[in-house]
């Protein structure tokens, strides 16, 4: 209970912290399956092996398209060390850990990320907030933001009922968190997200309030000097690319994808491989495709796009079985028991994908780890509740 509470509430503010708990949970989980095996039936059902299936897919692909085309050893390992964390589906099975302990270890994140950001902006004076400079790192503010409102929005589509005894000021300080930090990171696509998946929300439980509901985060989008800022920029960079100026940060995403649907099409099936990508933009850079500029990126801003360009359709066939597959299943749970941990499996599907449109999520660990793990442990809890129903 505690590893479930102490990974999501840890993800963003201490470094290693989140690994001990994530490892302690992949030893609960095997040596679990190691004396249950007389019930093994029970821990994994049928319903299971599509989702498990989509996940296995995925980083096997990963990993394999990655070592076949000589990619960086780091890559190798991320999608590999995480095979192991699939049976967490059966540990949450065998030892039934409340899954209140992670919505609220979810909340304390989500705050600590937007203390963290109030912090680095208010008190250091640093133009964008980017979390702890390990893993993130001062180019990684996307990565923060996006990461704060996953945490800030799962217990708010749960909504568990034993966290409803509290009312609802513990889910929504950690909105509140998670709208701090996304705001103070700059990030576009974390507040579009955001700004998304809360009208979703609320659409589909009182859709009178929807309206107002996006004039509120239209008007605070704007009235919130780093938001505007930020838009302003964005406007400004499209007028520019439309003036042949592609060396600002939408112009640069564009020739991005330009660059990656260009290498799938060198090679559809396999793709030129992940350590090739940035010599990709180079040679881009300097035939006259890009600004100079591009050839310091190595990823194309787009998960899609990147499994196509560097893995090809295989990749791009394991991107799409880890999100399609878990989707189904949280929505098919979704409809037949309303389990609260369904409605928050959808919820981290969807901001995961909407992330991934504008930038590259998947190729880094802590974003790899927090989408694997997060769909397995609430699959595990959407199972208990559908078996108890």
């Amino acid at each position: 209970m505690a590893a479930v509470f102490i990974y999501p509430a840890l993800l963003l503010i201490i470094h290693g912290a989140p690994g001990w708990a994530l490892g302690i949970l992949a030893i609960v989980a095997a040596l679990g399956l190691a004396f249950a095996r007389d019930g093994y039936k029970e821990l994994l059902r049928p319903d299971d092996r599509r989702l498990l299936a989509g996940l296995a897919l995925f980083l096997l692909v990963g990993a394999g398209s990655a070592a076949a085309r000589s990619g960086p050893t780091w890559l190798i390992v991320n999608y590999v060390q995480l095979l192991p964390a699939l049976l967490l589906l059966a540990a949450v099975r065998l030892f039934k850990p409340p899954s209140t302990s992670f919505y609220l270890g979810c909340i304390v994140g989500a705050l600590g990320a937007g203390a963290y950001a109030l912090w680095q902006c208010e008190w250091l004076g640093l133009p964008r907030a980017y979390g702890p400079e390990i893993p993130f790192g001062p180019h990684m503010s996307t990565i923060f933001g996006g990461l704060a409102v996953v945490l800030g929005l799962l217990p708010l589509f749960a909504d568990p009922p034993d966290l409803r005894k509290f009312g609802a000021w513990p889910v929504l300080a950690g909105l509140a968190g998670a709208m701090i930090a996304a705001a103070l990171s700059g990030s576009r696509s974390a507040w579009l997200a955001c700004i998304f998946l809360l009208l979703w929300h609320i659409a589909r439980n009182k859709p009178r309030n929807a309206l107002w509901s996006l004039t509120a985060i239209v008007a605070i989008s704007f009235a919130l000097p780093i938001l505007s800022h930020r838009w302003h920029e964005a406007y400004g960079n499209l007028v520019d690319y439309g003036n042949g100026q592609a060396d600002t940060p939408l112009g640069l995403r564009f020739e991005m994808w330009k660059a990656a649907a260009a290498a799938f099409a060198s090679d559809p099936v396999f793709g030129i491989g992940p350590r090739a990508f940035q010599g990709w933009l180079a040679m881009r850079a300097e035939q006259g495709f890009g600004p100079p500029t591009l050839a310091t990126f190595d990823h194309a801003h787009n998960d899609a796009l990147h499994a196509l360009a560097t893995g090809g359709l295989l990749s791009a066939a394991g991107w799409l079985a880890a999100f399609w597959l878990p989707w189904r299943y949280f929505w098919h749970a979704a409809q037949a028991t309303a389990a609260p941990a369904a409605r928050a499996g959808q919820a981290l599907v969807a901001t995961f994908f909407m992330l991934g449109l504008f930038d590259t999520l998947l190729v880094h660990r802590v974003t790899l780890t927090a989408y694997v793990v997060g769909v397995v442990l609430l699959a595990g809890w959407t199972a208990e509740s559908a078996h108890r129903e």
